[in-house]
């Protein structure tokens, strides 16, 4: 009797717990053909590629404070491995929020893409004029002031193989949102240590990495109006080094539950043709370009069908240009056309 008494009293106070955690998630089901480059076969057919699980649980600690737990995990089906994504713990005070984070960090021009479109390879892949995602520790100050929000965050992220050092960012920015308008603008400092190498070889290790990799720069500029028949997104980034600038422009026109839209990005062929290997190595590890690398574009069309507020269906098709060219070693662009139908269902 009294271990049915305690059984019962544990099965309570769980319930109690599970009864703060809200869970969310997303699942998609596609008919896609990827993005292929270097001559490859490009992967085709029926896949579930996009879908992650949620959990989020708030507590009130009382005098106006507050703590989140939000974590991420990947998951899409059957013989698939369930791997972490994204997760963060924000603590709300008086003077702002503390967030410490463990997360993807992708290309901010990205926030302002039409959101009508959905390429199985995905913006921030190697065919991509955007850059790359990168994996990341974060510890930000936030501000919100009416319709501003400022954000001071130190950044730490190991770069790529090879690369035993850990980079370090400052990020500073702010963005102001109201009506139809949004705006957001942020600086970007990297520091690294400067007698790190780069791995060229399993025996070879070249100096010079963190001279290159450290005191780098990047600014970002995105914005974003909604005239109600349609939206209009625009996104440019400058970083010193001779990295190569890019852009972004996209727009969404609604129609009833169908919205139309169009996204295209730029990057400019990349820099200097005089660096050594480990500076090389820097610029693609830090910047994500590959020294030498031709302009790229990518514009894709789609349009999204809304079945309801959290079902939706979407056909998509994308080009991507430039990917793999390269004036200095004389490699050329080999890619295809993508296109992908698609089913999603949010909870």
């Amino acid at each position: 009797m009294k271990k049915t008494l305690i059984a019962l009293a544990v099965l309570a106070a769980a319930g109690t717990s599970f009864a703060q955690v809200t869970v969310s998630g997303k699942l998609g089901f596609s008919y896609q053909k990827n993005a292929n480059a270097a001559g490859g076969a490009a992967n085709h057919g029926m896949q579930m590629a996009d879908g992650d699980i949620g959990f989020k649980a708030v507590e009130d600690l009382g005098g106006g404070m507050s703590i989140t737990a939000d974590t991420r995990m990947k998951l899409r089906g059957r013989d698939t491995t369930i791997d972490g994504r994204d997760a963060h713990l924000t603590l709300v005070t008086g003077v702002g929020a503390f967030r410490l984070a463990a997360a993807e960090t992708c290309s901010k021009l990205e926030d302002v893409m039409s959101g009508a479109t959905s390429t199985s390879t995905g913006i921030d892949s190697k065919f991509s004029a955007l850059d790359t995602c990168s994996n990341v520790d974060a510890a930000s100050y936030i501000v919100p002031v009416g319709p501003f929000t400022g954000t001071l965050s130190y950044i730490e992220f190991v770069p790529g193989a090879g690369v035993a050092s850990t980079v370090t960012a400052w990020v500073v920015g702010g963005t102001y949102s109201s009506g139809p308008l949004m705006v957001s603008l942020d600086h970007t400092a990297y520091q690294a240590d400067k007698t790190a190498g780069l791995a060229v070889s399993p025996t070879t290790t070249v100096a010079g990495f963190g001279s290159y990799a450290d005191g780098g720069s990047r600014t970002r500029l995105v914005g974003s109006y909604d005239f109600g028949v349609a939206k209009v997104g625009a996104g440019f980034q400058v970083k010193n080094k001779s990295a190569a600038d890019q852009y972004l422009l996209s727009l969404a026109v609604p129609v009833g539950a169908l919205t139309f839209g169009i996204d295209y990005a730029n990057r400019a062929a990349q820099g200097n043709p005089d660096l050594d290997a480990a500076a090389k190595g820097a610029a693609s590890a830090v910047y994500g370009v590959a020294n030498g690398d031709d302009s790229r574009t990518y514009l894709a069309v789609g349009a999204t069908y809304a079945l309801s507020k959290t079902t939706s269906f979407n056909v998509t098709a994308a080009q991507h240009t430039g990917a793999g060219a390269n004036s200095l070693t004389g490699a050329k662009a080999q890619y295809e056309n993508e296109y992908r139908m698609r089913l999603m269902k949010s909870f």
